[in-house]
């Protein structure tokens, strides 16, 4: 059993290293090259280095290993590499130099940030790993992640309620715990934020989690090397053939 949990372990790290070497990231010093040259757009993949308590090393290679499978497809390896300038950066460096700006790693109030991590996401606020894109200038895509017309919208507001009578039904019957429960749960408060953010015709940027779907993710590189960012919104993007 031991022998069979260490190849285990063992292929797992073969995993991962097989996805890093199907994307051709560059060093800092070439990245920083690239990104003087303005000629095309960027694909930057932001490291988590934040300690679990209770977690070995291995767990964490076998967590990394599932998480960035998709990094693994042939499809999307190849559209990448022809289509975008990669980077990959471990916040765990003390520091970096990028443009002749010094970007260090700070520990604050038990909180661990990187400065780097910031400038390349445009935001304080991170969920690590993450996936960063940018256009040729540097500069994060602005989209609209949903649009809707107002009949759309309040079919959408009729969903919500009717998850909401679906929650308090299933509680009655079979409790507030049941499996059931948690998932229309997670239904609703999907169907919220897309709500929110159809009425408050909200621009995102492109910033996303680091864990993805590679057909899907395919074609929402696709949505921006293309320009189709500037005419229609993600969601109907993806729902298009």
């Amino acid at each position: 059993m031991k022998r069979i949990t260490t190849l285990l372990i063992a292929a797992l790290f073969t995993i991962s290293a097989v996805a890093q070497d199907k994307i051709n990231w560059l060093t800092t010093s070439k990245f920083e090259k690239a990104v003087k040259k303005e000629n095309q757009n960027y694909f930057i993949f932001i490291e988590d280095n934040s300690v679990t308590p209770n977690v070995s090393a291995e767990q964490i290679e076998e967590r990394k290993a599932i998480m960035f499978a998709f990094l693994e497809d042939d499809k999307l390896a190849s559209y990448i590499n022809n289509n975008f300038i990669c980077y990959k950066f471990n916040p765990s460096s003390e520091s970096l130099n990028f443009q002749g700006v010094e970007y260090w790693r700070i520990v604050e109030n038990e909180k661990t940030y990187h400065e780097f991590t910031n400038f390349l996401a445009e935001s304080d606020n991170n969920r690590l790993p993450a996936i960063v894109l940018k256009d040729h200038k540097f500069n994060l895509f602005e989209y609209f992640e949903y649009q809707a017309s107002e009949v759309e919208i309040e079919e959408m507001k009729v969903l919500i309620d009717g998850e909401k009578l679906k929650i308090n039904f299933i509680s009655e019957k079979l409790g507030s715990d049941n499996i059931n429960v948690r998932r229309s749960e997670r239904m609703l408060e999907r169907q919220t934020v897309k709500l929110n953010a159809v009425q408050e015709n909200k621009v995102s940027k492109s910033v996303f989690l680091a864990r993805q779907n590679p057909t899907r993710f395919l074609r929402t590189l696709t949505y921006f090397s293309n320009g189709a960012y500037q005419k229609t919104d993600l969601d109907s993007f993806l729902k298009s053939k």
